[in-house]
């Protein structure tokens, strides 16, 4: 099931839990992976450099992926973030795959020479759309925060006199 989720959730990564339910009945033990009522599960889940959760359950050889919402219905999640936990609500049970986009924060500081003045930073995500900009900024306290892993160009824009443009590779992995 790993695998099939691995495939599934290329953009993300993953965190992997099998969760498996035992029925004890007269001290005979069974595995159940499915049951009539749907049943909550907690796990824990630190949220720091984390964003756009998603919630697989390989199931047989389906995946699904849960619904966020706090209905606590079958093949929904609900997150708690003052608690750092995920709470999933399913009655099938197999492999089940916690994904997210991993973010950063990015402090950095840039010396222009004699420049001292306020400058615009832009970050360009490599083949993508994705811009993340700054402006009026002093160049000695340079910060993005949610900045996803990738390859970008760093361009900063200032004026002594006349505009100027610097661009450089920046690569967050």
């Amino acid at each position: 099931g790993a695998q099939a989720i691995d495939n599934a959730a290329k953009d993300r990564n993953l965190e992997f839990y099998d969760l498996k339910v035992e029925k004890n009945v007269d001290s005979v033990v069974t595995v159940l992976d499915e049951t009539q009522n749907v049943m909550e599960f907690a796990i824990p889940c630190a949220y720091t450099n984390k964003r756009e959760l998603a919630v697989y359950n390989y199931y047989g050889s389906e995946i699904s992926t849960l619904t966020e919402s706090n209905s606590k219905e079958a093949g929904t999640f609900y997150v708690d973030k003052d608690r750092k936990i995920i709470y999933l609500y399913l009655n099938h049970f197999s492999t089940i795959a916690v994904g997210y986009k991993p973010y950063y924060r990015i402090k950095c500081n840039i010396s222009l020479g004699s420049f001292g003045g306020n400058a615009s930073v832009t970050l360009t995500k490599e083949n993508s759309d994705e811009k993340y900009e700054l402006n009026n900024v002093s160049l000695d306290n340079i910060s993005f925060s949610s900045i996803p892993k990738g390859i970008y160009s760093m361009t900063i824009t200032w004026n002594d006199g006349v505009q100027n443009t610097l661009t450089l590779p920046f690569t967050i992995k």
